[in-house]
């Protein structure tokens, strides 16, 4: 009696994608699954983070959340945002709502907010995973973010305690150039494929 059947597949594996397709799931959207522990990562250029940006460790102040709701639904849409450690848009909000969640949903992690001469640039979310492999990063941001803008909001994940690998997935070919400022690498593209009952 399952409404809906979710899958990620390698976005190369033609085979694959064809035996899921003719099972009937279609296409939602491809993603790229970036990590610190690749080899490309280890080999990306430094990028010096840029002084203009001041990043602190806070929630967006309220009147930008707006800004920070739109962007984290563009890289995070809601019907593929159920497998991460926590839902964006509620955990994050800077509300009476987003504060009774954050009071009755316990939870390791943290964001830091990146602005630049007053305004909101971007936002990066670090959840700490107790028996995973690696960490998650969730990142809010304008597809025109910089690498050196990058760079600076990334900064304050080089003193983690625990320091371990990180993840983030976000929408295949946004912010291309600014997650190897942080030290990502591409590790693989994943499409994710969806079924659900005819009418």
């Amino acid at each position: 009696h399952a409404q809906e059947v979710w899958l990620q597949v390698e976005a190369n594996n033609q085979a694959a994608i064809n035996l899921y397709r003719g099972l009937g799931f279609e296409d939602r959207q491809i993603v790229t699954l970036w990590r610190t522990d690749v080899p490309s990562a280890s080999e990306a250029p430094t990028v010096v983070p840029t002084p203009e940006v001041h990043v602190r460790s806070r929630l967006v102040r309220r009147k930008d959340w707006t800004l920070q709701k739109q962007w984290l639904q563009a890289a995070y849409p809601e019907d593929l945002a159920w497998h991460y450690p926590l839902p964006p848009t509620r955990a994050l909000a800077p509300t009476w709502r987003g504060w009774l969640w954050r009071a009755t949903h316990p939870l390791t992690y943290r964001q830091w907010v990146a602005y630049r001469n007053g305004k909101l640039r971007a936002a990066l979310v670090l959840c700490q995973r107790a028996f995973a492999a690696s960490d998650e990063v969730l990142i809010a941001a304008p597809p025109d973010l910089r690498p050196e803008e990058m760079a600076a909001l990334a900064a304050p994940l080089q003193n983690r305690r625990t320091p371990r690998p990180l993840r983030a997935e976000l929408p295949q070919g946004f912010l291309q150039k600014a997650m190897p400022a942080a030290g990502f690498g591409i590790a693989r593209q994943l499409l994710w494929m969806y079924w659900h009952p005819r009418a």
